[in-house]
């Protein structure tokens, strides 16, 4: 009798049970960069809070130069290399707060 007793009163107090606990989720900038043949390049970017991202053509990408193709949220993006300013034998990828670099090889007939 006793055991159900406590059987009964463990089952109707579990709903009015509770549990506390932390959960922490950090997302952190990234991106990836694919060529799309010798006509366009696919950006996927996840910027910080208040950086923006510059895609731009050059043989080093070492300075973001101020014409860059600005990219202004966290998104995919399929950009026409005749859009992204610069010459160069590659296209380069950064954001303004240095946490993303990325850059990819241009094919012998998209290089200008």
């Amino acid at each position: 009798m006793r055991l159900l007793a406590l059987l009964i009163f463990s089952v109707v107090n579990l709903p009015g049970a509770s549990m506390t606990g932390r959960l922490l989720v950090q997302v952190r900038p990234e991106a990836t960069m694919t060529l799309q043949g010798d006509q366009a390049v696919q950006v996927r970017i996840r910027l910080a809070s208040g950086s923006q991202g510059s895609l731009w053509v050059a043989d080093s990408c070492d300075r973001i130069p101020p014409a860059a193709y600005v990219i202004s949220r966290s998104d995919a993006y399929l950009i026409p290399l005749s859009e992204v300013p610069g010459a160069g034998a590659g296209v380069c990828l950064a954001s303004s707060d240095g946490a993303i670099r990325v850059s990819a090889s241009l094919t012998p007939a998209a290089r200008r």
